[in-house]
């Protein structure tokens, strides 16, 4: 979901139908902890362009086991939804996957802490309703009018970000404990410089990963350009690329691989005998 790109323009053109929408701040975006600004001009983005500043329709979302180095715990998860409240009080709240590695409540219960906080800084900023003309009701010419004040006066609705939908985590099964990847050795970076960058189709620069390799590579999908795009002389076919009639144009790091009627070009996973 990346400005500029074709499902981001679609969201745009039906946001007025989406009652929230659920952005996942893990699997390649931006890592909400250790890049929170970035997380938040991309929070920004869609609440501008998709729902004109409304936060109460962005769910924010988590990973706790499945998803690598983005993987956060659930104090680590209320820390950036307390960074998050601090431009948008009244967000949408958040949502994690999955329930049943939620063991013992142990990432819901801190979330659920912060959520009640934001919950209330939310209701402290919204306006007071309107105060109410008192209504005169004449029952009669003849007597006098006599003032009522309606005791049933509208009260604006405060949007709550603790509604988002939560599964209930304590009847999940128990799982084994998944190792924190934030344990694992730490591994010397090397910062972008010059016109190296990060690439999604193994052939152009994305808008994203291109703070060093080992962010880069981090991703996955993922490959670092350490000379910067390539020409077409040396990519013609780029990542999924159609490589059918032209099996020896996949860009480096990609093998045209597929049945005998159609291939593409995929990232180059090496073989492993056992």
């Amino acid at each position: 979901m990346e400005p500029g790109r074709a499902y981001f323009e679609v969201l745009k053109e039906v946001a007025s139908s989406l009652d929230f929408l659920m952005p996942q701040y893990y699997n390649g975006y931006v890592r909400s902890l250790s890049n929170f600004p970035g997380a938040l001009s991309h929070f920004t983005t869609i609440a501008n362009e998709m729902f004109n500043g409304d936060a109460s329709k962005i769910v924010y979302g988590f990973c706790i086991s499945d998803c690598g180095s983005f993987n956060l715990d659930g104090y680590q998860s209320a820390e950036v939804m307390e960074q998050l409240s601090e431009s948008y009080p009244c967000h949408g709240g958040a949502f994690f996957w999955v329930a049943n590695d939620d063991t013992n409540s142990e990432w819901s219960k801190p979330m659920k802490a912060q959520l009640a906080l934001d919950s209330s800084s939310c209701s402290d900023r919204e306006p007071a309703p309107p105060t109410t003309t008192p209504i005169v009701i004449t029952p009669s010419p003849t007597d006098a009018p006599v003032a009522v004040t309606p005791t049933d006066a509208p009260v604006a609705p405060v949007p709550n970000p603790t509604n988002a939908p939560i599964i209930d985590p304590t009847s999940a099964p128990v799982v084994s404990p998944v190792p924190n990847p934030t344990n694992a050795p730490i591994v010397p970076d090397t910062p972008s410089s010059g016109s190296a960058c990060c690439s999604y189709d193994f052939k152009t620069c994305a808008t994203w990963g291109n703070e060093s390799r080992n962010v880069c590579e981090g991703l996955g999908s993922m490959i670092w350009l350490e000379n910067g795009p390539l020409d077409d002389t040396t990519c013609r076919v780029v990542k999924d690329g159609d490589c059918t009639n032209n099996l020896s144009g996949c860009c480096p790091g990609l093998a045209c691989t597929g049945s005998e009627w159609y291939k593409q070009c995929k990232k180059n996973v090496p073989e492993i005998n056992i």
